[in-house]
């Protein structure tokens, strides 16, 4: 990947062998190359890399593993990532092991204590706890030669790569979502309730980059509670049924993600909040069950925040591959995404969901409002928006 987070022939050499391994004749890769825009260079280096060999690099003598690291076992991970990474695997002699921390953070470094042990070529993880008891774990790695990639809320100094949602934008986005929704339904002061992510800096960006957003278009604005939710089973239902029935009036819930979004919805239904026209609830995050509700057009379910995690997921494959092969891979990715309020935004991103792999999300790889690289490093803590700011 190029400075500029652009695809250079080592990526798109990278492409045709996944794509290979999909089952494309060369044919098709040449034709996906000129729907690309791709150059004869370009086409060639995809199309001339199909069934050629992963080799060994700097993880030659390590185990053939990717070892993944979810921060619950809930549906999410294995929908929209950990299927995709197996998928992406096929034909390179690697492996994905799964293991959930069951949002424990002891847990989390137990896990990764054991997958430093036992040599795994790669280790990813994917979680909301803090930060820097892993700088230790992540120095560990690297003596070992293991590229360790960070997927979490928040950076980890040291570590191989760190890929960085981009809180404050997803929280923008909702925040714009819910702007509209109270100007079309004539709603003169949103009476907010969150399910945040208030103890972590970067994660609660979700909301409060949210509120923030409406509160420039209703100075009244009225935060009547904010609870503590992200992971654990149940904080969801009850954080949602304690806000309501503290604050009958409230007409907007804003959740961390769609883990506890989901409880907040069905407790929010059984308080009696079904009117989507006069109660909004928007998830920074999405996946398939709530995209279908926004798409209905008759939930109150009404915006989701779709960070494209199964790129993200391809993307980690590919990196990890590439450093096999002894290729640069540059230390910090962005994670940006879209704003989902209806069933036109909802089918133009299953067009990248419904199969990474596939010819037609071929693009967003290269969209730099989902993927943004950077040659500076992330230190624990530190903010993407340092290095890609968001206004």
């Amino acid at each position: 990947m190029s400075d500029d987070g652009r695809m250079t022939l080592e990526d798109l050499e990278m492409v045709g062998e996944y794509l290979d391994g999909q089952g494309m004749s060369r044919g098709d890769l040449m034709k996906w190359g000129a729907a690309l825009g791709l150059g004869a260079a370009g086409m060639s280096a995809v199309a001339g890399k199909a069934g050629a060999a992963v080799s060994a690099g700097g993880a030659q003598t390590l185990e053939k593993t990717f070892g993944w690291m979810i921060a619950a076992n809930v549906p999410f991970f294995e929908q929209a990532m950990t299927r995709w990474m197996r998928r992406a695997v096929r034909g390179t002699g690697y492996k994905v092991v799964t293991q959930s921390e069951d949002g424990s953070a002891v847990k989390a470094q137990q896990i990764m204590t054991n997958m430093i042990q036992n040599e795994f070529a790669f280790i990813m993880k994917a979680d909301g706890v803090p930060p820097k008891p892993f700088e230790p774990l992540a120095k560990q790695a690297k003596q070992k030669g293991i590229f360790f990639m960070n997927h979490a809320v928040q950076a980890v100094g040291g570590s191989g790569q760190n890929i960085a949602f981009d809180h404050a934008a997803a929280g923008k986005g909702i925040g714009t979502a819910a702007v509209r929704w109270a100007k079309k339904n004539g709603v003169s002061q949103p009476v907010i309730g969150t399910l945040a992510n208030l103890a972590d800096p970067e994660g609660r960006k979700r909301t409060d980059y949210a509120i923030r957003e409406i509160k420039k278009a209703f100075p009244n604005t009225k935060v009547a509670g904010q609870v503590q939710s992200v992971d654990q089973v149940g904080q969801g239902a009850a954080g949602t049924s304690n806000l309501l029935q503290a604050n009958p009036d409230i007409n907007m819930i804003l959740t961390f993600n769609t883990v506890t979004g989901k409880e907040a919805t069905q407790a929010s239904t059984e308080a009696g909040k079904t009117d989507r026209n006069k109660f909004f609830l928007g998830m920074a995050d999405y996946e398939e069950e709530t995209m279908n509700l926004i798409a209905s057009g008759k939930s109150i379910v009404q915006a989701n925040w779709a960070a494209i995690f199964e790129i993200s997921a391809i993307l980690m494959i590919r990196d990890g591959l590439k450093f096999a092969r002894g290729g640069k891979v540059l230390p910090t990715r962005g994670l940006g995404g879209r704003l989902l309020t209806n069933a036109k935004e909802v089918a133009a991103v299953r067009k990248i969901t419904n199969n990474p792999l596939a010819k037609a999300a071929l693009p967003a790889y290269n969209d730099k409002t989902i993927v943004k690289y950077s040659s500076k490093p992330l230190k624990t803590g530190q903010s993407i928006n340092t290095i890609f700011p968001t206004a």
